[in-house]
């Protein structure tokens, strides 16, 4: 089964880069950071795995990203929620999920510093 999951997951991400790459929605030069998140979180392949602010996941994997700004600034003490979704993203295993039902760890995607902000901009105002 988790074997069948990553390999869905991974076509969807491809997809999704190639639709992205193809000129999907917001990939040109004047749309707003937002747009760019909701592509990013696409294109990267958390759509795949995570519920996002306006997707829904494709194989039931990852804890949802939904509503993040009502709980990432709680997650962890001292940290805030831009904080939390950085560190979440750049690297994965450096704290778990309390809502994590799984054996799967999240892959280190090497986002950027902009696709890093363009994503939490979308997980946290989408």
């Amino acid at each position: 089964m988790r074997a069948r999951s990553a390999a869905a997951a991974t076509g969807l991400a491809l997809s999704a880069a190639g639709f992205v790459a193809a000129g999907g929605v917001g990939s040109s030069g004047s749309s707003s950071p937002l747009i760019e998140g909701a592509d990013l979180f696409v294109a990267k392949g958390y759509a795949a795995c995570h519920d996002g602010p306006d997707t829904q996941s494709a194989v039931d994997v990852g804890p949802p990203l939904a509503d993040a700004a009502a709980w990432a600034g709680a997650r962890r003490p001292d940290m805030d929620a831009e904080s939390y979704l950085a560190e979440s993203m750049t690297d994965p295993t450096a704290f778990t999920s309390p809502t994590r039902t799984h054996d799967d760890l999240m892959p280190v995607l090497n986002l950027d510093e902009g696709e890093v902000d363009r994503l939490i901009d979308y997980l946290l105002d989408g």
